[in-house]
């Protein structure tokens, strides 16, 4: 027993380095976006051009746009994104309230996680530039409503992945491009604030 516990341990010990050193150079990554985005909020400063409307007018980098988004999302990692069977929801009995839109969440919620490790968003639109959605749970089918959306929130556009917990939603308001973060904390929604971030151009985000 000596001997094994002799020989396992350098292998423990290797083990242990390597994750100092993924999470040693997670922490530099944030560290050289938040610097980057840092810089470029000076230079938007300088120039008067907004950076969020950067990629979309043309007249500065679209990286601007990317960097502040990546960031918010590197900031709320999902802890694993489920490969699972989707899960539907129940709407004879917990998801009732969401069986108007049955078939749009079930479609939606069929092709698997896009959110947050194990969430389906699914976006419904209401109108011309109206949409709103949901995020369906697809371990176990729940359903939650978005908590902005409608009519209120002109041409709302959502950022999202399924390794990130954080929403970057942008909409037109007063002739004005809004900009707010939503993180999922595992039973709703956590605003960071609405923002103005410029003329309604700057809502017109770089296609990928």
């Amino acid at each position: 027993m000596r001997v094994l516990a002799t020989a396992t341990f350098p292998i423990l010990l290797g083990l242990s380095s390597i994750a100092m050193a993924q999470a040693t150079d997670h922490e530099e990554r944030i560290r050289k976006l938040e610097e980057r985005l840092r810089v470029l909020e000076e230079q938007q400063a300088r120039s008067g051009v907004p950076l969020s409307g950067a990629g979309r007018l043309g007249t500065s980098p679209a990286v601007s746009v990317e960097a502040f988004e990546r960031s918010v999302f590197v900031r709320h990692p999902a802890e694993g994104v489920y490969r699972g069977q989707p899960r539907l929801p129940d709407f004879q009995g917990r998801d009732r309230d969401f069986a108007s839109y049955r078939t749009r969440l079930r479609n939606g919620m069929a092709q698997g996680v896009n959110f947050a490790g194990s969430l389906a968003m699914v976006e419904v639109g209401c109108g011309t530039n109206c949409r709103f959605a949901f995020a369906g749970d697809v371990r176990n089918g729940q359903v939650f409503s978005f908590p902005i959306g409608g009519e209120d929130y002109y041409s709302l556009d959502l950022q999202f992945r399924p390794e990130s917990r954080a929403v970057v939603a942008y909409w037109q308001a007063n002739q004005r491009c809004m900009r707010d973060v939503f993180v999922w904390t595992g039973k709703d929604f956590s605003s960071s604030g609405q923002s103005d971030i410029g003329p309604t151009e700057a809502c017109y985000r770089q296609q990928q």
